[in-house]
């Protein structure tokens, strides 16, 4: 497969080029800093440099051979590009279309409720409550892109991640939905490795699990 990774050096997005690489998938990695991709030189690599809110960069970035788009964008601390989420995934949305490209994968947080399978509880409402608190504006980003893609055309899955850690790869997650069959944590590895799995396997087009321990 060609796969193209926007939020390539994050946390999870270091993680997902490692994957998808070590399966012997061809990536195209979009990133600020390029020397911040992980395996570089690597022959099945190709990294574009480019601002996430740059509609010409990004288009850049995915090709008429692209089979699927894995977008891992996330806030920065201190970062004041209010609504970066929703704006860069209109923005890959609508460079996927004029590519005919029809796959995406947009990681989205376990703090956003939007799948009518969730069933938060209290620790479930809890959390949210501090996040609101805390990181409304993200939590606001997080909920609205992830409602972009899930209203869209595309083939489309919004795998939420509930607090996400270093740690190995184990291989071994759940996948379920707020307050049901989740946890509270999940390595960037693991979920990283579900979602270059999930490119692989189509098991949950058109649905958003939470993937956790």
């Amino acid at each position: 497969m060609k796969i193209t990774v926007f939020g390539a050096t994050g946390g999870t997005g270091k993680e997902v080029v490692k994957e998808a690489l070590n399966n012997g998938h061809e990536v195209v990695a979009f990133a600020r800093t390029p020397a911040n991709v992980p395996m570089n030189g690597h022959d099945k690599l190709t990294i574009v440099q480019g601002d996430a809110l740059n509609a010409d960069d990004i288009a850049q970035a995915i090709a008429m051979d692209t089979d699927a788009v894995i977008s891992v964008l996330g806030h920065r601390p201190k970062s004041t590009q209010d609504g970066l989420l929703e704006r860069s995934i209109e923005l890959i949305m609508d460079a996927m279309r004029e590519k005919e490209v029809e796959r995406l994968l947009a990681l989205s947080g376990a703090g956003a409720w939007i799948s009518d399978k969730d069933k938060p509880g209290f620790v479930e409402h809890g959390i949210r409550g501090l996040m609101k608190l805390m990181a409304s504006k993200v939590l606001s980003d997080s909920e609205e892109m992830a409602k972009r893609v899930m209203d869209s055309d595309l083939q489309w899955t919004v795998p939420r991640g509930p607090r996400i850690t270093d740690g190995e790869r184990t291989g071994e997650w759940r996948v379920g939905y707020v307050g049901v069959n989740s946890g509270m944590q999940i390595s960037y590895a693991d979920i990283a490795a579900f979602l270059v799995q999930e490119a692989e396997k189509d098991q949950h087009i058109h649905d958003a699990p939470v993937v956790s321990y």
